[in-house]
């Protein structure tokens, strides 16, 4: 998946960031795969996203957290 490939290629670089528990600098994000049809509106499709990167803020460091909306899956 496109999101965990970022979530860890940011962190295999290393850069130093003294003030994260982990060391380095880290990236969460969320995210939210549908189709078209599924769409209310470009607004609420990236407010439904944004939950998720909260969600993903609050389990650490380093997180990928969404959905996949056309299958009812939800990926942590």
């Amino acid at each position: 998946m496109l999101g965990q490939s970022l979530v860890e290629a940011v962190r295999k670089l290393a850069i130093v960031n003294e003030a994260s528990p982990l060391g380095v600098v880290t990236i969460s994000a969320g995210y939210v795969v549908t189709s078209i049809n599924n769409v209310q509106t470009l607004e609420h499709l990236l407010n439904e996203a944004d939950l998720y990167l909260y969600e993903a803020k609050m389990a650490g460091k380093a997180q990928l957290k969404g959905a996949t909306t056309d299958q009812g899956e939800v990926a942590s």
